[in-house]
C-alpha cells in the first residue's frame, strides 16, 4: 500500500495530486480552521478512507499532548511551532493545540511511501527525528531554507539521488503536465500556485548524485525550494557534470555540518541566540535547530563581512552579547579568525569559557 504523508498540509492544495499517486493520504495540519476546510473539500475521500486528516502539531520528540503554536494573523502559511522573534510576535496569535510526535503518527497509519515536510522553521528537527527512529521512506522532500536539511539527507547514507523544485514557479513550470497515477494511467494535471508541486519521477530532470546536486544548490541558493531525495539507485552520474566549478569535498563539508549541529544543540537551549562565525556559507536561515543565529559581523540581521580589526571584532561581539547573545560559535572553515584576530581571540580566552574546541567547532559561552 502506498501511503503519502503531507506534513504541513495547509489548505489542502497538494492533496488532489497525492490522492492520484497513492492508496491513502495522511494530511497533518495544526491549524483547526484549515483542517475544517480540508474536510469540507474532500468529504467523499475522508468518508471513503482515502484521506485521513490529523489536526495536530507534529513534534519531533517528547510525548503527545498539547503545545503552544503560533498562527500568523494574515498569512496562514507562515504559522509555526517555534516562538517567533519578539520583533515579529505581534503578527501571530499564540494558541494551545493538540500535539503528536512524528513517530506516533507514522506508527498509527503505516509505513510511508513518500513524505512531504513543509513546517515553518521546523523541517530539520522533523527530519532528524524521522531518521533517529529508523524511518527512511523511498521518497522524501523538505524545504531547503537551511543547509542543515541537505546535510541530514546526505549524512544518513540512505539517500543518493536528488532533485530540486522551485516552489515559487510550480504553477507555471508544471502546468498541464502528464503524470502517472497509482494505477499506471497517464493523465494531465496542473499544480496550483503555492502548492509543493510534484515528487519523484514527476519532477523534471534526472536524479542527481549528492556531489553534483550540491553544485546546483550553490547556483540556485537556498530558500523557498524543496529538496527531493530517494534511496533508489536512480542518480545519473553525468547529470550536471557539464558545470565546471572548482572541485571541493562537498560531501565531507556537509557531513561536518551534520556532525556540528548536535554538538551545538547539546551545549545550548532552544531560543538561545548564537553568534555564528562562518563567513556566510552555512546559510542557516537565521536559526539552527531552534537556536537563533546571528551572523558576524552583522548589520540589520544580515552578514556584513569580517571586521577590519580586533577592536571592531571585540566591540561588535560585546554589543551582541549585551543584546542577548549567549554563545559565539566558530565553524572550522573560519578558524583563520582565531589566528588573524589574535587580540580578539585572546580576549575571548581570557574573559569567557571555551565550552567546545574540536576539529569542527570552537564555542565560547558569553
Amino acid at each position: 500500500m502506498k501511503i503519502i504523508y503531507d506534513f504541513g498540509a495547509n489548505n489542502g492544495d497538494d492533496i488532489p495530486y497525492y490522492l492520484l499517486k497513492s492508496d491513502v493520504v495522511v494530511a497533518v495540519e495544526a491549524n483547526p480552521v484549515l483542517c475544517d476546510l480540508i474536510r469540507a473539500r474532500f468529504t467523499a475521500e475522508v468518508k471513503g478512507g482515502k484521506l485521513v486528516v490529523e489536526n495536530c502539531v507534529v513534534v519531533a520528540e517528547g510525548e503527545s499532548g498539547t503545545i503552544d503554536f503560533y498562527i500568523h494573523k494574515t498569512h496562514h502559511v507562515l504559522s509555526q511551532l517555534p516562538p517567533p522573534a519578539p520583533s515579529n510576535a505581534i503578527n501571530f496569535d499564540k494558541v494551545v493545540l493538540p500535539s503528536k510526535t512524528i513517530s506516533e503518527i507514522i506508527k498509527t497509519h503505516g509505513d510511508p511511501y513518500y513524505i512531504k515536510i513543509d513546517l515553518e522553521h521546523y523541517d530539520a528537527q522533523i527530519l532528524r527525528a524521522l531518521f533517529s527512529a529508523g524511518i527512511f521512506p523511498p521518497f522524501i522532500s523538505s524545504e531547503s531554507h537551511s543547509i542543515e536539511v541537505f546535510a541530514l539527507l546526505v549524512a544518513q547514507g540512505r539517500y543518493d539521488a536528488f532533485k530540486l523544485v522551485d516552489s515559487s514557479s510550480v504553477s507555471d513550470v508544471y502546468l498541464n503536465r502528464l503524470i502517472t497515477d497509482s494505477n499506471g494511467n497517464q493523465i494531465r494535471y496542473s499544480f496550483p500556485i503555492h502548492s509543493a508541486g510534484p515528487y519523484g519521477n514527476d519532477v523534471d530532470g534526472a536524479w542527481m548524485t549528492a556531489d553534483n546536486f550540491v553544485r546546483l544548490l550553490a547556483l540556485e541558493r537556498l530558500g523557498w525550494k524543496d529538496i527531493h531525495a530517494t534511496n533508489k539507485e536512480l542518480a545519473d552520474p553525468f547529470a550536471f557534470s557539464q558545470i565546471n566549478l572548482e572541485k571541493v569535498n562537498e560531501l565531507e563539508w556537509l557531513r561536518k555540518v551534520y556532525l556540528s549541529i548536535p554538538e551545538i544543540t547539546e551545549l545550548t537551549a532552544v531560543n538561545d541566540k548564537l553568534i555564528l562565525v562562518d563567513d556566510g556559507p552555512w546559510e542557516s536561515g537565521k536559526s539552527i535547530a531552534g537556536r537563533q543565529t546571528i551572523p558576524f559581523l552583522e548589520r540589520n540581521g544580515e552578514y556584513w563581512g569580517p571586521p577590519p580589526d580586533d577592536e571592531t571584532a571585540i566591540s561588535e561581539m560585546e554589543r551582541l552579547r549585551q543584546s542577548g547573545a549567549k554563545f559565539i560559535v566558530f565553524a572550522w572553515h573560519s578558524f583563520w579568525w582565531l589566528d588573524y584576530y589574535k587580540e580578539f581571540h585572546n580576549y575571548l580566552r581570557s574573559k569567557y569559557q571555551c565550552v567546545l574546541d574540536n576539529e569542527r567547532l570552537v564555542v565560547f559561552a558569553l
